[in-house]
């Protein structure tokens, strides 16, 4: 049981650092990684869905100002059954 309780408590610093590499990559427009930020994305919907669910809504978003890229890689995460 202590094993479990450590991994739950490092869950949202994981989160965290997956939302950190992925606002970096974005900032990256047509220069982001494709791949690396769709397994950010899928990696962040998988530890934290409501929070990867908030994220990927505002950069699949039509107000989102950020590179045609970043939001087809978005909008094809959310639309995904993890």
């Amino acid at each position: 049981m202590d094993d479990l309780t450590t991994i739950l408590q490092w869950i949202p610093h994981l989160a965290s650092n997956q939302f950190t590499e992925i606002k970096n990559e974005v900032a990256k427009g047509d220069d982001a990684d494709a791949s690396f930020l769709s397994r950010r994305l899928r990696n962040l919907k998988k530890m934290a869905p409501d929070i990867a669910e908030v994220a990927l809504s505002a950069l699949a978003g039509p107000g989102a100002a950020i590179s045609a890229i970043v939001k087809n890689i978005a909008r094809q995460i959310k639309e995904e059954t993890i």
